[in-house]
């Protein structure tokens, strides 16, 4: 793999959780209710230390990343700022959209990491990857279970 192949397989990922930071701030900013205003924080913050730690790795490789995020979360962040605004179930829904975020972030990590895209990275890199991977797996299935909760609350 070229440098140009690793900077934008890299840049791809940046600019997915530069759209999640700024999802889950905005996220952050539309709910009143404290659990979820500290999930949606807690993971922006994991998200910005997951950029950091994928620029020091571009970095220590000789690449340097060019990312702001992306037109389609741009439009994302729109649709959950409309969808709250006239939601009757505001948290479920700021939830629920969040766990589309997550499933895009998955997806974007998986054809990244898929050995059929002869996407070859450094070691360290790729193993930086799977774990923040597991990180937003794990991330996911506190949204499942705080939708769960939500869901039968509102019920």
């Amino acid at each position: 793999m070229t440098n140009t192949e690793i900077k934008q397989s890299l840049e791809t990922i940046v600019n997915i959780f530069q759209d999640s930071i700024k999802g889950y701030q905005k996220a952050a900013d539309n709910v009143d209710n404290t659990e979820i205003k500290t999930l949606f924080l807690k993971i922006s913050k994991e998200r910005k230390q997951a950029i950091a730690d994928l620029e020091q790795d571009a970095r220590d490789f000789g690449i340097t990343l060019e990312a702001d995020g992306t037109l389609k979360g741009y439009f994302h962040r729109v649709w959950m700022d409309i969808s709250t605004t006239f939601a009757t179930k505001e948290a479920l829904n700021v939830v629920e959209e969040s766990m589309f975020g997550e499933q895009e972030a998955l997806s974007v990590y998986n054809e990244v990491l898929d050995p059929k895209n002869k996407v070859h990275l450094p070691a360290y890199i790729r193993k930086r990857l799977l774990n923040q991977r597991l990180d937003i797996l794990y991330s996911y299935a506190k949204l499942a279970a705080l939708e769960a909760t939500l869901d039968k609350d509102e019920r």
